[in-house]
């Protein structure tokens, strides 16, 4: 057996390469950096000032981890918000989003003229109701836990005495119009007069963001806010409470599955008693 090798010589090794690198060139395999695209990590926050496209003062919007890191915590533009402040706002369920088009100046149109008469037809309409998702997120962020409302108890009726001389009642009668600063004290669950309905909450509420922006926006209706029942407790119904006391009451907005919870106190005017 023949075990020497052909030997070629170096111009038909040339040509051979000559020939055939064009075909072996895509078959190539280059090594380099993997392209790799990673997710944007972000995170909820509350906004402490306007930001434009993002948002109002008091707003809840998603922004990266980085620029809240470096950029809007150290100059005190916003502040965490920690997933038990959501659960306690009952908003942990929510998709908070930025609004992009917030601080934006309305580009300027040379056919505005035509279309004047469109936008004060519909600002005498009024602006569309703020969505149920805006509702919630504006009262749970703004709004107080505790609303008051003052109201005058009914008294006690008076328990009956045993008959006594005229002159025991006379001094009886001068005495309690002398006393009167003696009297007692409202029973602090004393039924009063004039309840305190969801209608009257609904205006208290609405009457608290009088000077915020979207006030003519908010449209809170009495529909819309329900007290929580009292086992065994007649004088507390889902519309209306009618004695002194603590109530607990939630707000659900038209079309929303979800709710907050706030509270009414209802205490006896500083006369009564």
């Amino acid at each position: 057996m023949n075990t020497t090798l052909p030997s070629y010589c170096s111009r038909g090794v040339r040509r051979w390469i000559q020939l055939w690198e064009p075909r072996l060139a895509p078959l190539q395999h280059v090594r380099g950096k993997k392209k790799r695209v990673s997710a944007v990590s972000t995170l909820n926050v509350r906004l402490l000032q306007d930001m434009p496209e993002y948002g109002r003062q008091g707003a809840i919007v998603p922004v990266t981890t980085g620029r809240m890191r470096n950029q809007w915590y150290p100059q005190k533009r916003a502040e965490y918000v920690t997933v038990a402040q959501l659960k306690a706002l009952n908003l942990h369920r929510t998709t908070f989003e930025r609004d992009f088009m917030f601080g934006m100046d309305q580009p300027a149109d040379e056919t505005s003229s035509a279309n004047d008469a469109e936008g004060s037809f519909e600002a005498a309409l009024g602006r569309a109701r703020l969505s149920p998702q805006e509702l919630l997120h504006l009262f749970a962020v703004q709004l107080p836990p505790i609303l008051e409302f003052v109201r005058a108890p009914i008294p006690p009726a008076p328990s009956p005495v045993p008959a006594a001389s005229s002159a025991a009642a006379d001094q009886a009668a001068a005495s309690d119009s002398v006393d009167v600063s003696l009297a007692p004290a409202p029973s602090p669950q004393a039924a009063i007069y004039g309840s305190v309905s969801t209608a009257e909450v609904a205006a208290s509420i609405t009457a608290f963001f009088e000077s915020h922006p979207e006030h003519a926006r908010i449209g809170l209706t009495a529909e819309e806010i329900a007290f929580a029942p009292i086992d065994g407790d007649d004088a507390v119904e889902p519309d209306r409470v009618k004695r002194l006391g603590t109530f607990t009451f939630v707000i659900q907005p038209k079309g929303l599955g979800e709710f907050i919870r706030r509270t009414v106190v209802v205490t006896a005017e500083a006369n009564a008693g």
